[in-house]
């Protein structure tokens, strides 16, 4: 049996930073929230999920995350029988 991944992302949400304070506070950061399909052999959807993640702004610059990929597929090694 052979499964395989899609990671969509479906929002990203600004977080408020103010950088005199300390720990996460001070870092310009983001809420990423993904849509999580797994999917066997012949493409059926055998499993759904959402994640969130949070995730440090690359450059101040940008209004929010510069996320480039919108889908990931994941095959394991070794295909169990």
């Amino acid at each position: 049996m052979t499964i395989g991944v899609k990671l969509t992302v479906k929002e990203k949400i600004e977080q408020e930073f103010d950088p005199l304070k300390e720990g996460v506070a001070a870092i310009p950061r983001g809420i990423v929230k993904w849509l999580v399909d797994v999917y066997d052999e012949t493409g059926e959807t055998v499993a759904i999920a959402t994640i969130l993640t949070m995730v440090a702004k690359r450059n101040l610059d940008f209004q929010i995350f510069s996320c480039n990929f919108v889908k990931i597929d994941i095959k394991p090694a070794v295909e169990s029988r």
